[in-house]
């Protein structure tokens, strides 16, 4: 069992199931991590590896990119905008230099989730895009160009805009 929390709740814990023994964790200042590693190595059975030492994931690379552009997603934006945004590779060329160009489409609800997601001037698309081009960089070792194309499904005529828009009779 590892527990993140005070004696009482082991005790809890303890009375719905058995445990050899109980780790005191904190991911904030590494306490407790070197216990719970030892003791895991010391009860790990010697085998052979299901996966090959240098796999880092089974995810494909597209699922990689499209996971990486979801989690974006999900940090900055909040409630049920990350909901309402589909996605699609579009498009994944590599190039003779080494490089690659990844092609994206973000399809959302209306154009008012998707002008959110853009932002002013494009800013947040940018960020968004600079920071998983950083990371498939680090991780895949070679260079990599990424295009976020953002479409509306439907338009989405403002209040503000509909007292503009002249009736016909």
């Amino acid at each position: 069992c590892v527990c993140l929390c005070d004696g009482r709740v082991c005790v809890c814990v303890r009375s719905y199931a058995s445990f050899e023994k109980i780790f005191y964790v904190s991911a904030k200042r590494g306490d407790g991590v070197d216990d719970l590693k030892a003791y895991l190595m010391s009860r790990a059975r010697p085998r052979t590896w299901m996966c090959p030492p240098d796999m880092v994931t089974t995810q494909s690379k597209v699922q990689l990119v499209e996971e990486m552009i979801a989690t974006y997603l999900y940090c900055w934006f909040n409630k049920q905008v990350p909901y309402r945004i589909e996605q699609k590779t579009v498009g994944w060329t590599p190039r003779l230099d080494g490089s690659l160009i990844i092609e994206q489409e973000l399809l959302a609800e209306d154009n008012v989730v998707a002008m959110m997601i853009c932002g002013i001037r494009n800013r947040i698309i940018f960020q968004m895009r600079k920071h998983v081009i950083h990371r498939l960089q680090q991780l895949w070792g070679h260079r990599v160009h990424l295009f976020i194309h953002v479409k509306a499904r439907r338009h989405r005529v403002s209040k503000y805009m509909q007292d503009a828009i002249p009736v016909k009779d």
